[in-house]
């Protein structure tokens, strides 16, 4: 079969790429564990904001970080660093995590993505720039 005819909302086209999707995540995941565990960082910038909304939020304070409701700050990371607080007990262990885990998953889209719309190869190629790319990877911890 030749990729223009793969349909990738058919589920054996998309369970034959599992083992290519699931080695590339696993690779982002060890080098985002790396950058993580290798490096010593400071929580800065808005960073802080969002992981003391997430506490505050999370353990019954409200949406807040100096007292008033929040609006200013979108609710998804917060909430994701929040649920992970609670089970560390540490805001920059929880920003580690988040940041591991959600930066690895996002090899999954790019890979399907370039599949999608160039070739196998194109998605493998993307995968690993999302993988690897200072960008998306050592810049976000330093930002």
């Amino acid at each position: 079969m030749k990729h223009e005819d793969v349909d990738m909302t058919d589920r054996t086209s998309i369970r034959r790429e599992l083992p290519t999707i699931g080695v590339l995540t696993a690779l982002s995941l060890i080098y985002r564990i790396a950058l993580v565990t290798g490096i010593d960082r400071i929580v800065w910038g808005d960073e802080p904001f969002y992981l003391w909304l997430g506490r505050n939020w999370l353990t019954g304070k409200g949406y807040t970080f100096t007292g008033y409701h929040d609006v200013h700050h979108t609710p998804l990371y917060p909430l994701l660093s929040g649920i992970v607080y609670l089970i560390t007990g540490d805001l920059q262990m929880a920003s580690n995590i988040v940041y591991v885990i959600f930066g690895a998953l996002l090899v999954v889209p790019v890979y399907l993505i370039g599949y999608e719309m160039y070739s196998r190869r194109a998605g493998i190629i993307a995968a690993i720039l999302a993988s690897t790319w200072p960008a998306v990877t050592i810049a976000v911890l330093y930002w």
